[in-house]
C-alpha cells in the first residue's frame, strides 16, 4: 500500500499580540486533522508555529498599531452597485 502525503497548514499565531480563542480553534483544529490522517497511516506534514513563539515577551515600548480595513466601504445607490457589477461581469467573461 502506498502512503499517500497530506499536508495540513494552519495561520501563525500572531507574534504581536497574545494569542486568543480563535487561534486556538484553528491551532486544534489542523491537529485533529492530522491526527486523523496519521490514524490512517498517511504520511503527515503539519506546518505552523509554536506556542512559545508566540508568547515570547513583547519589546519595551511596543504598541499594537490601529487595524486598517481590508476593504473600503462603496457609497453608492443599489442601482449604482447593480451596474458596476455588470461592468466587471462583462469585463470577466471577455477574460474567458
Amino acid at each position: 500500500m502506498e502512503l499517500s502525503k497530506v499536508v495540513v497548514a494552519c495561520g501563525w499565531l500572531y507574534v504581536s499580540y497574545l494569542p486568543h480563542l480563535d487561534t486556538l480553534v484553528q491551532v486544534l483544529s489542523a491537529n485533529v486533522v492530522a491526527r486523523y490522517y496519521r490514524s490512517k497511516c498517511e504520511d503527515v506534514l503539519m506546518v505552523t508555529a509554536r506556542w512559545n513563539e508566540a508568547l515570547k515577551p513583547l519589546p519595551a515600548g511596543h504598541k499594537i498599531g490601529e487595524a486598517k480595513p481590508l476593504f473600503r466601504k462603496i457609497e453608492a445607490s443599489s442601482g449604482k452597485l447593480a451596474e458596476m457589477l455588470e461592468k466587471v461581469r462583462e469585463k470577466l467573461s471577455k477574460v474567458d
